[in-house]
């Protein structure tokens, strides 16, 4: 009863290129949270141990407009790819800017592991302004991409599901 759907290879191409990106953006953010120690101080007194850090891939994206899109650039992805893949955005003037900045990452993987979005928490005081002087959003996450779909997707359910499984019982909380 299975039905077998035929995928354009070019679509398949496209997403594995999305997958790359995905996850040499989190492995950009993960670096950048090594550098930080305010960031790592917060999480810390927030309860979250480097153990968690390192297991859930928690990374930090700097209070800088292209940050990551330099880093994707100098290894041969362009700008439209980064916009695909829900990482940057193309301004009113034409010009191209991080979607997360000044925020700690949240990888959002699919149920086989692979990174498909991400959901930044704003810093307090990490500078990043709101639309027309409102203040910013507190928590920003990936828009639908070709890879991510937040109806199909729960946050760490890579992770859970074997013991899920096993306890044939989940509990499902909002946040990360």
């Amino acid at each position: 009863g299975v039905e077998l759907k035929r995928e354009d290879p070019r679509v398949q191409s496209e997403r594995n290129r999305l997958y790359d990106i995905l996850e040499e953006a989190t492995r950009y953010f993960q670096k950048n949270l090594t550098e930080v120690t305010p960031v790592k101080t917060y999480l810390k007194k927030r309860g979250v141990t480097d153990k968690t850090i390192e297991h859930f891939r928690v990374g930090f994206s700097f209070d800088a407009w292209d940050g990551l899109l330099r880093h994707m650039r100098q290894i041969g992805h362009s700008d439209g790819e980064v916009e695909k893949a829900g990482l940057a955005i193309k301004g009113e003037s034409g010009s191209w800017y991080d979607r997360f900045r000044s925020r700690i990452i949240f990888p959002v993987a699919d149920s086989s592991g692979r990174v498909v979005g991400f959901g930044g928490r704003i810093m307090e005081g990490g500078g990043v302004a709101g639309k027309a002087g409102e203040p910013p959003a507190k928590y920003i996450n990936t828009p639908q991409t070709l890879v991510y779909d937040k109806s199909r997707v729960l946050y760490a359910f890579d992770k859970a599901k074997d013991s899920i499984r096993k306890a044939n019982s989940c509990v499902i909380v909002e946040g990360y």
